[in-house]
Order: C-alpha cells, then sequence, then structure tokens
C-alpha cells in the first residue's frame, strides 16, 4: 500500500511536535519541502501541466513570466504563496518588526485570532490537514472567555 509523506510524518509525531519542544526547534531550522506523489504522478501521465510563475490575472486569462498565457475555467490547486498582512489596519496587532504578535493563535487585541500560521503551535499548524488542531484550541478559547 502506498502512504503519503504526510501519514508517515502524522505516525512519528513531526507535524504535531511544539514549537518549544527540540525537535520542533530542530525542524524550524530545516527548509521547507512540498511533499506527496500525487502531483508527481499525475504530472508523468500528462494529466497535469506544469507551467511557469503566474505573474497575472485578467479576467480568465492567467499570464507567465516567459510570456505564455492559458484561459481557464477554474483552480483545482495552487501553492508558493506570502502571506500579507497588510489589510489588517490594527498597529497593535503587530510587533516592530511588522510580525504579528500572537501566543498561539491568541492576539493581544480583544477580539482577534488567529490560525494557519506557520509553526503557531506545531509543524502542522500551517498545514490544510492540522490547522484543525489550532483552530480548535482557539474555538475553546473563546468559549472559556
Amino acid at each position: 500500500m502506498k502512504r503519503s509523506i504526510f501519514w508517515y510524518f502524522e505516525k512519528l509525531g513531526v507535524l504535531r511536535a511544539s514549537a518549544d519542544r527540540m525537535v520542533g526547534k530542530w525542524l524550524r531550522n530545516q527548509p521547507e519541502y512540498v511533499y506527496g506523489y500525487e502531483l508527481k504522478e499525475l504530472i508523468i501521465k500528462g494529466q497535469v501541466n506544469k507551467c511557469p510563475r503566474a505573474i497575472n490575472a485578467i479576467d480568465n486569462l492567467i499570464l507567465y513570466e516567459d510570456g505564455s498565457e492559458t484561459r481557464i475555467d477554474n483552480i483545482i490547486w495552487a501553492t508558493g504563496f506570502k502571506r500579507n498582512d497588510g489589510w489588517i489596519d490594527i498597529t497593535t496587532a503587530f510587533d516592530s518588526q511588522g510580525g504579528i504578535l500572537h501566543e498561539r493563535g491568541v492576539s493581544p487585541v480583544a477580539g482577534l485570532y488567529f490560525v494557519g500560521l506557520p509553526w503557531q503551535t506545531s509543524r502542522g499548524s500551517a498545514l490544510l490537514g492540522w490547522v484543525k488542531y489550532d483552530a480548535q484550541s482557539i474555538v475553546n478559547h473563546v468559549i472559556q472567555r
């Protein structure tokens, strides 16, 4: 039976490794990789096409850095984003370097909470399959208040 690397990471406790424990501290200093075999198999079969970096979108037209373009009806999967918190217009939510101030997702600003931040509580905090643990923690915090 073929298993995803995430299955092994979950079994080994890697994705729930706390940021303040020895394993978590070591993991934080390692490079980030994109894991999984499913996408690679689909590319090999020609069912998914790799494209250059997208630089713009106009209506249903995607423009790539090499000058090529693609008309699309929908996007199924996208990755490689850079977080932008500029829309949060609350200066007390950030430190002097622009980083989000929080303790396990709880902001010092009353009523402001975060989920999905890298290493919010563990390695899996920013991953879709594991963000649920931090989300539940925030829900519990709100209920207790």
